[in-house]
């Protein structure tokens, strides 16, 4: 029986997971912009925790101010890794090309990186609240509490690596971390969110739950990688972009191997997920092919837009659409492994 904490806890993890929704949608539209470097130092913008709303509020010869200071954060960074035995890290941060470019005031880059990071700080705010909600549940219920903990470090972590990150002028590897700690903290709400407000159900036999908890991970695992592949692709264009004259509608086809491989890897991860939707089907359980269902759903818009994409020269306005969509097919299909880990075997399917 969840009691009314409980509940009030499973709301707020429903309304954190939304804002990180939204936040990843903001950090596509900040890269899909090229605001990405919008505000050259972290964590104020152009030295200022408001930006500034015209170059004349700025002094002179404030883009080697400002790349001195990153040149000396990245120097820093450097040491402490060198110091921690990472020394090829140590190199490829302290010596990055990109590190070294200044960057030109412009408004409404600016104002959109600076939005972006007032999300995060949003979501900072809403997954500390949760921590402190948790903390009753560490005597009986350690597991709670643990998992908000370790949401608490993820986002203290991701908040360092975006540093990071601006400071490196975007060194594209970082950028599929940062990425992938995005995925890490939306995991985290989704099985908080699952031990909170548990939904219970019966199986008809225990081969039917294997084979719905093989392919759900399997499905699960794919997504994954084509998420990774899809970044690369984005990382692949983005260097592109920067010394290519060829028209923006050519960009994709000199992608090469990464966008051929996550083309035709979309394939596997639609066979899997509708193999899913056919095993739930089976189960008798509404919640499954209803999950089921969505995912599959998705999974075609989500295609349509990479054609898009893809055909009609990266609109910007789509590509933070087919990162979010990306993001929220990993969460249905975390939590409809959870779904079927937390299930009894029975001798009949019965949704509850």
């Amino acid at each position: 029986m969840k009691t009314h904490h409980q509940k009030q806890l499973a709301r707020l993890s429903i309304i954190t997971l939304c804002a990180v929704y939204v936040l990843i949608f903001a950090g596509g539209v900040v890269r899909s912009t090229g605001a990405g470097m919008g505000c050259p130092d972290w964590p104020k913008c152009f030295g200022k925790w408001v930006p500034p709303l015209c170059a004349s509020e700025l002094p002179q010869d404030y883009q080697k101010i400002f790349l001195q200071k990153r040149l000396e954060k990245n120097a820093r960074l450097a040491h402490v890794l060198e110091s921690l035995g990472a020394h090829g890290l140590a190199q490829t941060i302290g010596q990055t090309p990109a590190g070294q470019q200044t960057e030109v005031f412009h408004v409404g880059k600016a104002w959109t990186e600076y939005i972006n990071r007032m999300l995060g700080v949003m979501v900072g705010l809403l997954i500390t609240i949760i921590f402190f909600a948790t903390l009753p549940y560490y005597k009986k219920q350690r597991h709670i509490t643990f998992t908000s903990m370790s949401m608490l470090m993820a986002v203290i972590l991701q908040g360092g690596l975006g540093a990071v990150v601006v400071s490196t002028h975007l060194l594209p590897w970082l950028v599929t971390v940062h990425m992938l700690m995005a995925l890490g903290i939306i995991a985290l709400l989704i099985y908080l969110i699952h031990v909170t407000q548990p939904t219970r159900f019966n199986l008809s036999n225990s081969l039917l739950k294997k084979q719905l908890h093989v392919v759900g991970s399997l499905a699960l695992l794919a997504s994954i990688i084509q998420i990774v592949l899809g970044s690369q692709v984005r990382e692949c264009i983005d260097a592109i972009a920067t010394v290519s004259s060829a028209p923006r509608a050519t960009w994709v086809m000199q992608v090469g191997g990464y966008f051929t491989l996550h083309r035709w890897y979309a394939l596997l991860v639609v066979l899997l997920n509708g193999y899913g939707l056919y095993l739930g089907y089976r189960s008798g359980v509404r919640q499954l092919y209803q999950w089921g269902t969505w995912l599959i759903l998705l999974l075609g818009f989500t295609m349509g837009i990479g054609a898009v994409l893809a055909y009609m020269g990266l609109p910007r306005f789509v590509q933070p659409m087919h990162l979010l969509l990306a993001t929220l097919i990993f969460g249905i299909q975390l939590y409809f492994v959870l779904l079927v880990h937390g299930s009894k075997v029975g001798a009949c399917a019965k949704s509850v």
